[in-house]
């Protein structure tokens, strides 16, 4: 999976993903870093490239905006959760509103 361009607009590469699938498992930052092996001021600016390019304002919204554009799928979380040795929590009640539960 080289960089993969979803619609016309939005271009996400690989490596973006798994930032993005990270971040919407509920990883904090650091614990993203940790994952990636990168620093947190490397996570923080993903998250925000990639809220400019889902058209995001938070975090909550980016997730949605992923969703929606077909940029997140059940594969792709899969895929990544096993690559990163995650399991994929179960804190949506419906995937297309992302609701988390507390």
């Amino acid at each position: 999976m080289s960089n993969i361009i979803y619609s016309e607009k939005i271009e996400i590469t690989d490596r973006l993903l798994e930032y993005l699938v990270l971040a919407s498992f509920g990883l904090l930052n650091y614990e993203i870093a940790e994952k990636l092996c990168v620093e947190e001021t490397a996570v923080k600016q993903a998250l925000s490239e990639l809220c400019i390019r889902l058209y995001a304002v938070n975090a909550k919204s980016l997730i949605n905006n992923a969703w929606r554009y077909g940029i997140l799928n059940d594969e792709i979380e899969e895929k990544i959760a096993a690559k990163y040795n995650i399991e994929i929590p179960i804190m949506r009640e419906n995937k297309s509103s992302v609701l988390r539960k507390k």
